[in-house]
């Protein structure tokens, strides 16, 4: 069949006949070597795959060995990348390069994580092009077949059985795939960042992550080059002098992009399937993480994320996300796999697949998976469908695939082997009763949201309760599911004070997770805003357009505006 070129003009998918000449081929193709992207070439080649792989930066690894992209933060465990880090490991032991690492984290200098990369990628004979971007691909009866790279001095053409878009759907946009929804109220992702740290003068190395401004799905290749060029110049402010104490590190090709636009997979695994119950019935790997969206503008959020962030307040838990290979499939393109922050998980859910640990089982789940389409000669749905067994064997080898990494909600200031300590939502009335009665009604108010307590008129009962925070939080949480039985208590807290309790733990991990707050004022302009009821209006007008400096009113103003229709927009921090 006739071959066809893919590309894009002013921004727009193109097709033409082609009849180009391919430079080389292999049996895996994958464009951007980033944290996903890199692992699918190494996993892909460790079973046997002739690999090219290409990126924009001079070196691999990508936003996973930058600054201060520790192992630390969340993540499940387990996978091919151990096996980097132990080699990462021997060159900080060599005394060559200065260790960053502290008790309880792991963290290695951009060198020292890429010359492992770069070690085992010489090791395994995987081909790569740096400084590299892709400008077209091809297919032929409608498989992909191949794409053109464009580097420093000419073009490049590669023939594939197989491409991995580990480039943020950089090889989608040239397809012209469907994309998932973006948040509802403005199509915008999460913001960006940009990743540098400062060594000060007792080797000590300290984080910072400068915040910019929330990207439009839609934005196009020469706004999105000029919002990160513009940030990438913004100086860090956080630093009094740098001297030769006090050195900063960065790596300027590196924007930390904390969520890509999603692409719409042969499976679409959302956060609302998640909090519904569904799971997913073939799991290549698990991932575990908060969800980590950095947005200010919490209130312009889809109300799942609202539900879990402002009124469950679950910032400082996680939870565990079984990922099956059809999320790696771009749909209607079957020899094409998706490896990074762009699998069909939509807006929500991407935020709590990112962690970098957890990118990188993903890009080995399609390594392997491609290397199983090119041994049996076939789609990598037939793989899932026929050999699934085979390939999640594969993938337990390596740890990549483990069943206790399944470990639903876990508290991230207790640590459990590696891990984090898996906790017990309330099952009964009782249990629930208690939960709902103090500071922290975290879990109680998730269990309602989940369906796990039946809500009775036993429950509803508590709104007349003469425990204050147990009426309150009753409330929300009847609130939460649409109740309007807890309409009466959220006005009574809106015509209240603005009163917060802070709960200080004894034990935490990280300083962010020290403190737990709860303001049922908040929570109660977003709820009343929810319900829109038309004997609200002079109430939520009175909480939305205030114009003092009360902190707590501000935040809750933001949350009222949606009773008229309103969401507002933080200024852009760029």
């Amino acid at each position: 069949m006739p071959m066809k070129k893919h590309t894009l003009t002013d921004g727009a998918p193109t097709v033409t006949a082609a009849n180009d000449v391919f430079d080389a081929d292999c049996d895996v193709l994958v464009i951007g070597l980033g944290t996903a992207g890199v692992m699918s070439a190494i996993a892909a080649a460790g079973q046997g795959c002739r690999v090219i792989g290409a990126d924009a930066a001079p070196l691999a690894g990508g936003v996973g060995t930058a600054a201060c992209v520790w192992d630390y933060y969340y993540g499940a465990r387990g996978g091919l990348y151990r096996e980097i880090n132990r080699k990462a490991d021997a060159l900080l032991a060599e005394g060559v390069y200065l260790s960053t690492a502290r008790e309880g984290v792991s963290t290695y200098p951009t060198s020292v994580k890429s010359l492992a990369l770069e070690d085992t990628l010489d090791a395994l004979g995987v081909t790569r092009y740096y400084g590299t971007a892709v400008t077209a691909v091809y297919t032929e009866g409608g498989r992909l077949c191949g794409a053109e790279l464009f580097g420093e001095r000419d073009f490049v053409r590669i023939r594939a059985s197989v491409v991995i878009d580990g480039a943020d759907g950089a090889v989608c946009r040239l397809l012209g795939l469907q994309t998932l929804p973006a948040r509802k109220c403005d199509n915008r992702t999460a913001r960006f960042a940009r990743t540098v740290a400062m060594r000060d003068g007792e080797g000590r190395l300290c984080g910072a992550w400068h915040q910019g401004d929330a990207l439009p799905q839609d934005a196009g290749t020469e706004e999105l080059s000029a919002r990160f060029l513009r940030w990438s110049a913004k100086p860090p402010c956080y630093a009094e002098r740098f001297d030769r104490g006090n050195r900063l590190f960065g790596l300027g090709c590196i924007t930390g992009i904390r969520e890509a636009a999603c692409y719409e997979t042969e499976e679409v695994y959302t956060f609302t399937d998640w909090l519904e119950g569904k799971r997913p019935e073939k799991v290549a790997f698990y991932a575990l993480s908060q969800l980590d969206n950095s947005c200010a503008d919490v209130w312009n959020e889809d109300d799942d994320f609202v539900d879990w962030r402002t009124l469950c307040n679950m910032n400082p838990y996680a939870f565990s996300v079984g990922i099956s290979p059809y999320l790696l499939m771009a749909k209607g393109m079957d020899n094409l796999l998706l490896a990074g922050k762009h699998i069909g998980t939509g807006h929500i859910l991407t935020s709590g697949v990112r962690m970098r640990s957890d990118m990188e089982k993903l890009g080995e789940a399609a390594g392997v998976l491609a290397a199983l389409c090119v041994s049996n000669r076939c789609s990598a749905k037939e793989v899932a469908d026929l050999h699934f067994p085979a390939y999640r064997d594969l993938l337990a080898q390596s740890g990549c695939y483990d069943a206790d990494n399944d470990r639903g909600i876990c508290d991230l200031n207790l640590p459990d082997r590696g891990m984090w300590r898996i906790c017990s939502l309330p099952q009964t009335a009782a249990e629930l009763k208690e939960c709902l009665s103090g500071i922290t009604p975290s879990l109680g108010l998730l269990a309602v949201r989940l369906h796990r307590v039946p809500i009775d008129d036993g429950v509803a009962a508590w709104l007349t309760a003469e425990n204050r925070l147990l009426r309150e939080n009753t409330a929300v949480a009847l609130g939460m599911l649409g109740d309007r039985r807890a309409l009466p208590v959220l006005r009574d807290i809106l015509r209240g004070d603005t009163e917060r309790y802070l709960r200080y733990w004894d034990e935490f991990q990280y300083g962010w997770h020290s403190t737990t707050d709860l303001c049922n004022f908040i929570k109660a302009a977003c709820l009343l805003a929810r319900f829109r009821d038309p004997a609200d209006e002079a109430l939520m007008k009175e909480v939305a357009f205030y114009d003092g400096e009360n902190e707590i009113r501000v935040t809750a103003s933001h949350y009222a505006k949606r009773y008229f229709g309103i969401y507002e927009q933080l200024e852009e921090d760029a």
